[in-house]
């Protein structure tokens, strides 16, 4: 439970704001403070020292993730709508976090926190990558394989049929699993590519021709989407829409 939680938990009981703070920090030693995933306005995870990496814990870690840390929770989702287990350079596509950007948590710095806290464990496969798994998983190598090669077959045709319609430059668009991710401002996608359609390229006075937009696509198969599992993607977009002098998207 969130301390914060608690806190509100104590006055509701009769407790005043104060009193509940220094119950809290006066706690028996059976009550533990989760390290390394810092929560918004100063909050903290606590937990039951015997129930630490049981089944409890992260059902209440996760929660409480939810609940109060939004950008943690868009990491969470894009794991779990993967059955819990990516490629470590995928993360930064799955995890709704910028690469770095001003006031926001990057998924670099997301990682390192998860890994702190054991949400994530790392793990090397000779020949395969690294891949990360969410505490808990029981997802196998074999069928994430299979999904990677899949979604990479459905990315390819995307570009195709994109370049076809002329929705955006077939020769310019970038898919995941080539050399460098697809990136768009400060975000990387599964996909990215220049389109010059009218509602989103603009007449630049300058140079006196069209600067293009930019059309972004994430992709997720073997699963019927829910509305948890494109939170990450939503977010990146939500993002973008903050940031000035950045050309449109689609």
């Amino acid at each position: 439970m969130l301390s914060s939680k608690l806190a509100k938990e104590l006055t509701i009981r009769g407790a005043s704001e104060q009193a509940a703070r220094k119950r809290i920090s006066r706690r028996s030693e059976a009550i533990r403070e989760l390290h390394g995933l810092p929560f918004p306005k100063g909050a903290k995870f606590l937990f039951v020292d015997n129930q630490f990496s049981s089944r409890q814990f992260y059902d209440a870690l996760y929660e409480a993730i939810k609940d109060s840390a939004p950008a943690y929770a868009a990491a969470l989702s894009g794991m779990r709508a993967r059955g819990g287990v990516t490629l470590k350079e995928h993360f930064t596509i799955i995890s709704g976090a910028p690469i770095a950007q001003k006031k926001q948590l990057s998924s670099n710095v997301i990682l390192e926190r998860f890994k702190n806290a054991k949400l994530l464990d790392e793990h090397e496969i000779l020949g395969a990558g690294t891949f990360l798994y969410l505490q808990g998983s029981s997802s196998d190598l074999n069928s994430l394989h299979s999904c990677l090669i899949t979604e990479n077959i459905a990315l390819d045709a995307m570009k195709s049929w994109l370049g076809k319609m002329n929705m955006a430059s077939p020769g310019k668009i970038q898919t995941r699993g080539r050399e460098a991710l697809p990136k768009f401002s400060t975000f990387h996608f599964d996909m990215v590519g220049p389109s010059y359609l009218r509602p989103i390229s603009k007449f630049n006075k300058e140079t006196g021709k069209l600067d293009p937009g930019f059309f972004v696509a994430d992709i997720l198969l073997g699963r019927i989407i829910t509305e948890s599992d494109v939170v990450p993607f939503i977010r990146k977009c939500k993002s973008l829409s903050a940031i000035r002098n950045k050309r449109e998207t689609n």
